[in-house]
């Protein structure tokens, strides 16, 4: 079954300037119209209902800036540790990591 638009939650690991960015979360959205299209402004109201789908609903949280945030460092240490690895880069060259929500149509 297909759907309208997709949730992510995604770890994006900073190395000074640019980051690497992994999905650790997806989920599928949908639009549920609740207008009727008869309406005189029905795109204008369709336009704002789905740009509001499309806005993510989470603060960005961060996981690490030149050291764990305690509350993450047990769930994403060793995660991290095995991204950084897959990639070839090694834990000293991470600046920061940040964990944020991305939606975007399918």
């Amino acid at each position: 079954m297909g759907c309208d638009y997709y949730i992510t939650k995604v770890l994006r690991i900073y190395f000074g300037d640019h980051y690497l960015s992994f999905v650790i979360e997806r989920e599928n959205g949908y639009y549920f119209s609740i207008y009727d299209e008869d309406e005189e402004d029905y795109e204008t109201k369709i336009e704002e209902y789905i740009k509001e789908c499309l806005t993510p609903k989470m603060e960005p949280i961060i996981i690490y800036d030149n050291k764990f945030n305690k509350t993450y460092e047990t769930k994403y240490k060793s995660f991290v540790e095995d991204l950084l690895k897959d990639c070839g880069k090694h834990f000293s060259d991470v600046t920061k990591i940040i964990k944020v929500e991305v939606r975007y149509d399918r």
